[in-house]
């Protein structure tokens, strides 16, 4: 379940008449004020230089550093990798387009982290002029990899133009620490780099298993996805549309209709988010190489230690259900308890779990996001990070 996070209680005690009290109380208040604008968030364009496996070219990949004034090289960086049919607006609220929802990336920079949040190649203002096929999960990961030892470095470029800006600089520095965080199949990207790599501080999956999906999802699977990958389509949709744009296939598997209002719910699966079939697609090479990357995970699950991990789970989730919650059937697989018990046995690992409440697939649009960011920082600072 969730945890509540503990809240100090400041005290002012008025022990030397009115004339100190109301001195005390000015100076408190421009101390609030002072904290309030010292933790206002930046967003920083960034640009990131890699190379796809195979490839004999440079590609560039856009990103997002939400960060306060306090950001510095002893700072530690959160490096989030979103999933298919997506891009970096996931953990902003959706962007302009979805107003209003919770913005993971700006609620953690308010903790002192620096967030990163890209749009990985073939998604959203990370165009690849290769075939969609060529961008395999194994290749995400080579090039997560490329972009941590960046972080790590500050070998990124910042500019306003993004990476459009051909005379872009860094003036930001690198990081101490970086912590991995993906959601969905960020989250077996995440997973898979902590059995390859040891450059990071911290692995954090959010909303995956991979130990197989749900009967819901791989119908979907089979029906409408799978077909588009098999006629030698690039890029995949995952859900199909009704003439109004509306999408009840990203309603079943995405959504949790009681942790989102009933306005951002009807968006998020509209026209404006999920419902758009031209921007929400993904590269077919991911999705055709995600399942052995799965299972190869599993068996290199002993190779993430001493890597800490926190995995998150959302407990009302259609595409990874839980034995809490096997589906709006009630008998779908439960893919989450092998999950944990495959990281506590053989992961190596410090592992800690969190089930976030009230909250679908897309678990960084609901609500309780905010709550889930709490256990997140807490994780991060009781093993100093």
């Amino acid at each position: 379940m969730v945890k509540t996070a503990s809240s100090n209680i400041i005290g002012c005690i008025m022990a030397f008449g009115v004339l100190f009290a109301a001195c005390a109380h000015a100076s408190s208040q421009e101390s609030e004020k002072s904290l309030e604008a010292s933790s206002d968030v930046q967003e920083t364009e960034v640009c990131f230089t890699v190379q796809n496996p195979g490839d004999s070219h440079d590609s560039r990949v856009s990103g997002t550093l939400f960060h306060t004034e306090h950001y510095t090289s002893t700072s530690t960086a959160l490096f989030l990798l979103h999933g298919m049919v997506a891009e970096r607006s996931v953990w902003s609220g959706g962007g302009a387009e979805l107003s209003g929802l919770p913005s993971m990336a700006t609620l953690l920079a308010k903790e002192g982290y620096g967030v990163f949040a890209i749009d990985r190649l073939g998604h959203g203002e990370s165009p690849y002029d290769g075939s969609g096929f060529e961008l395999t999960s194994d290749g995400a990961v080579e090039r997560a990899h490329q972009m941590v030892q960046q972080i790590r470095s500050g070998d990124f470029d910042v500019s306003a133009g993004g990476c459009n800006d051909r005379e872009a600089s860094t003036d930001l520095p690198g990081a101490e620490n970086v912590v991995l965080m993906g959601a969905s199949y960020g989250g077996i990207l995440s997973s898979a780099y902590a059995t390859r790599y040891d450059d990071i501080d911290g692995v954090v999956p959010m909303v995956v298993s991979n130990q197989g999906l749900s009967l819901r999802f791989r119908e979907q699977i089979d029906e409408f996805i799978l077909p588009q990958a098999e006629q030698g389509e690039d890029y995949v949709n995952f859900f199909a549309t009704n003439e109004d744009g509306f999408s009840h296939d990203c309603e079943e598997l995405m959504m949790y209709q009681g942790g989102t209002t009933p306005s951002h719910h009807e968006r998020i699966c509209g026209q404006e988010y999920y419902g758009n079939l031209e921007e929400r697609t993904t590269p077919s090479g991911e999705f055709t190489s995600a399942a052995e990357m799965m299972e190869q995970t599993t068996e290199d699950i002993g190779n993430v230690g001493p890597t800490p991990a926190l995995l998150v789970f959302a407990d009302r989730d259609a595409m990874f259900t839980s034995a809490e919650w096997r589906g709006p059937g009630g008998d779908e697989p439960d893919v989450v308890t092998p999950e944990i018990e495959m990281w506590e046995s053989s992961c190596n690992c410090d592992v800690s779990v969190v089930f976030q409440e009230d909250a679908g697939h897309a678990a960084w649009f609901h609500e309780s996001a905010r709550d889930v960011v709490d256990d997140i920082t807490d994780w991060l600072a009781s093993h100093g990070l």
